[in-house]
């Protein structure tokens, strides 16, 4: 977000590379870890690919619905 301020605030389209490759970066950084914390809610429940879905905390549930923002905004 803050490198997407500095480009709004300068107008530079360097920065504004910067900004969009940081954000592609975390959401793919964030799809793995999701990814990973569905396989071990799986392992440890035992409770089926789809029931197992880890949104059980608000930690969970809010790291979905910020993947869901960027999804959205490609």
């Amino acid at each position: 977000m803050m490198v997407y301020i500095t480009y709004l605030a300068f107008r530079k389209p360097q920065i504004g590379l910067v900004a969009t490759s940081v954000t592609i970066t975390g959401f793919v950084a964030q799809t793995l870890a999701i990814r990973l914390r569905w396989k071990e809610f799986y392992e440890i429940g035992r409770m089926g690919v789809l029931r197992a879905a880890p949104f059980t905390i608000l930690y969970e549930s809010l790291v979905f619905f910020v993947w869901c923002l960027i999804s959205r905004i490609w």
